[in-house]
């Protein structure tokens, strides 16, 4: 799968028998040359419908040929997930995901199941966050109440009640904005363990500003739309600015930013979680875990604790939706995205 973090392929091999396992798994950047066409596509600032049939191709070969690899040092698979690059979210109408799961089926001749979130929208939902079906399998706790928080490019939160209540939500920014500034200023992906933001100062009149923004404060289940958090968007809110922060104070603010919203989300939750779990990219930087656990005053711990590594939650959880749709199993995640009924999440793709 790849995320709005634009930050490259995370691949697991999975196993769903008894409780979820992971074989093997790998993470892979992005050519340079993927990464540039993924990010120029993502802004949306124009619609190139060549550039678009060429980025969809590219990817599915590359990820055909990391599948391939993966299948012939481990063996055959009963079937490949994907989740193709998210070029535009529009809640309820159609997720723009880059992809050709029929070129994938066909280099590596196996089923491939894809529009999951396509899948939801039929069904009446919101597209995301689909996760948080796959965090009840993996971190519900029986009379406790638990929150996990994933934090991609956007920022996830699944609430698992003490009577298995469950509930999810797209909350804000996670690693999105920041890396996409660090790219701009630093020309690195990401900034590594949020060294960058450590050395400025949260600019209060850009925070204030970024948080009114009226998505913090919409109901659930709800999911960003286009155009919404993207570097056009960041560079808009700058414009509006009387004194324009310096570069470091604006990545500063923006971790700021997201550390606030995850904060503001848990402090929501019908019961006060017990623990927050951690996933996702995002739990690799160290200043952000800080920052959220100084705001939401709960005890924090990374998925690692149990049993599974930050960054592979994410593709097992789309390699575990693969696996209920090849077994016929359906889904019901109306608390989640407000689906109105259950259903088979994914397309089969076969040649």
């Amino acid at each position: 799968m790849t995320g709005t973090s634009l930050d490259g392929a995370d691949l697991v091999l999975a196993t769903f028998d008894d409780h979820p396992t992971v074989i093997a798994a790998e993470h892979h950047p992005y050519p340079d040359a993927l990464h540039d066409q993924a990010a120029a596509l993502a802004d949306g600032e124009r619609i190139d419908f060549v550039a678009i049939a060429r980025f969809k191709v590219d990817l599915s070969e590359w990820f055909a040929d990391l599948a391939l690899r993966m299948i012939q040092q481990h063996g055959a698979v009963d079937g490949i997930a994907v989740q193709g690059q998210s070029l535009a979210h529009l809640p309820g109408l159609h997720a723009f995901q880059a992809l050709q799961p029929e070129r994938i089926a066909a280099r590596c001749q196996t089923p491939v199941i894809a529009e999951f979130r396509n899948t939801d929208m039929a069904l009446g939902g919101q597209g995301a966050p689909l996760s948080a079906a796959f965090h009840q399998r993996l971190f519900d706790l029986d009379g406790i109440a638990r929150a996990v928080v994933g934090i991609s490019g956007m920022a996830h939160l699944t609430y698992l009640g003490p009577k298995g209540e469950l509930s999810g939500d797209e909350i804000g920014p996670g690693n999105l904005l920041m890396d996409a500034w660090a790219e701009r200023h630093l020309n690195l992906r990401w900034d590594m363990d949020g060294a960058w933001a450590r050395q400025g100062r949260v600019s209060t009149d850009l925070l204030r500003v970024l948080r009114a923004e009226p998505f913090f404060d919409q109901p659930s289940p709800k999911a960003a739309g286009p155009g919404l958090f993207t570097i056009s968007w960041l560079d808009q809110t700058l414009k509006t600015l009387a004194t324009k922060p310096s570069p470091v104070d604006v990545m500063a603010t923006l971790l700021e930013l997201t550390a606030w919203s995850i904060s503001k989300h848990l402090a929501a939750c019908p019961v006060a979680p017990t623990d927050v779990v951690l996933c996702g990219g995002g739990a690799n930087n160290r200043a952000l875990v800080e920052r959220i656990g100084q705001l939401c005053s709960l005890p924090t711990r990374l998925s690692d604790e149990l049993g599974i590594p930050v960054g592979q939650v994410g593709a097992t959880a789309f390699a575990w939706f693969g696996h209920c749709r090849l077994a016929r199993q359906r889904l019901d995640l109306g608390t989640i995205t407000g689906a109105s009924s259950a259903g088979l999440y994914g397309t089969l793709f076969e040649i």
